[in-house]
């Protein structure tokens, strides 16, 4: 099972949101929560993995929009 197959995952998404997850690409985030290039939903790791956070652990990992991200960790990339 791949998350742009999972249910629970994908009932909030549009057509085209799914159709870019289906090609490996992450679902845009609603423009409002965009900021420059930055027009994706990102993921980050909630401890971080320098500091011991697991790699690949979905309980470690937080999906967020472009503003949340800098908002949170201030970096404009």
């Amino acid at each position: 099972m791949t998350v742009s197959t999972a249910a629970h995952f994908t009932y909030p998404l549009s057509k085209p949101n799914l159709a870019r997850m289906q090609k490996g690409y992450p679902p845009r985030a609603p423009f409002s929560e965009t900021v420059k290039n930055r027009r994706s939903y990102e993921m980050r790791h909630i401890m971080p993995t320098r500091e011991g956070g697991e790699m690949n652990d979905m309980d470690n990992l937080r999906i967020l929009t472009p503003k949340q991200c800098i908002s949170l960790y201030g970096d404009l990339q």
